[in-house]
């Protein structure tokens, strides 16, 4: 995918009474991150982040580590959806991972709308708008990553970046959090294709019925390589292909302490809105993973 351009940041190391400067996206990912101690000091920095990227529509991402490149030339901050990515203290993805994958994911792709069927039929329960499954596996992928069932072409972001620094923090036992601050594109509709920019963006809420909660809460998006004709494609060209890494568009990587006053005034995102008891859709994503299992009894589906 193409990279930004045009991008003002902050790095780490710039401590001038003006420090947003034009950065490249090496320099920027390649940084430790810009440490920020309280929440209304990371809504100020957001606030001036916006406004000097007002070319770019910006999306967050919360981590509770930064996953550097171990092989590249600099060592900078890799941001791979997870069908992509190398199994734990592993540098490669090894072809046999990849046909494992592969397999997973269409069977996955398969069982989401089996399930989604037979609660129409047999429950009467009608999902609005599943027909768009049919039409864009896109949206499958969508569903299957956001509700992490299998691993999947495309990546959780956010709008809101108090559900991003949410899940920086939550559940964390390191000293920092990350946020990755992403620019892209504005957005055309439920799915935006951005051809020039090799982009694509889904706003899950917009596919999702109203009583799937945890998308429309968290303001969650799913970004992918475009185009993608066939997934056994994409695994065969990576790690060569640089293509499917989104760090070439993060305009700012920012640590967050790890500390009980870091929210200051301000709360996190309340974890019944994060992950709502109630949802539907995670009924049917939890069957679907049951189902895995069962058709793969002696596999590690989750590899």
């Amino acid at each position: 995918m193409k990279p930004t351009r045009d991008v003002y940041s902050l790095i780490s190391s710039d401590n001038t009474a003006n420090p947003f400067k034009k950065y490249g996206w090496e320099v920027i990912t390649s940084d430790s991150g810009v440490i920020i101690q309280k929440y209304s000091d990371l809504l100020s920095v957001i606030a001036n982040v916006s406004y000097y990227n007002s070319h770019y529509n910006l999306f967050f991402r919360g981590q509770r580590g930064d996953f550097i490149n171990p092989g590249g030339k600099i060592h900078n901050s890799i941001v791979l959806p997870t069908i992509y990515r190398p199994p734990d203290n592993q540098r490669r993805l090894l072809k046999e991972v990849k046909e494992l994958r592969s397999k997973y994911l269409q069977f996955c792709e398969d069982c989401l709308v089996k399930s989604i069927l037979e609660r129409k039929y047999i429950n009467n329960e009608y999902f609005t708008g599943f027909n768009k499954l049919f039409s864009y596996r896109e949206m499958k992928w969508s569903i299957l990553q956001h509700y992490e069932v299998c691993k999947t072409p495309l990546l959780d972001i956010t709008q809101s970046i108090q559900t991003a620094t949410t899940f920086a923090l939550r559940n964390n036992p390191n000293e920092y959090g990350y946020i990755y601050v992403i620019a892209l594109p504005y957005i055309t509709g439920a799915i935006s294709f951005y051809t020039y920019e090799e982009i694509l963006n889904i706003k899950l809420a917009s596919i999702c019925m109203p009583k799937a909660l945890r998308p429309h809460f968290q303001e969650a998006f799913l970004i992918g390589f475009f185009p993608l004709s066939d997934i056994r494609d994409s695994l065969a060209i990576f790690p060569q292909s640089k293509s499917m890494d989104f760090s070439n568009r993060i305009v700012l990587k920012i640590r967050i302490t790890n500390i009980d006053k870091f929210w200051d005034t301000h709360l996190p995102t309340p974890e019944t809105m994060l992950i709502p008891p109630s949802d539907p859709l995670s009924e049917v994503c939890d069957r679907v993973k049951y189902e895995l299992s069962v058709e793969y009894p002696h596999e590690n589906v989750f590899i």
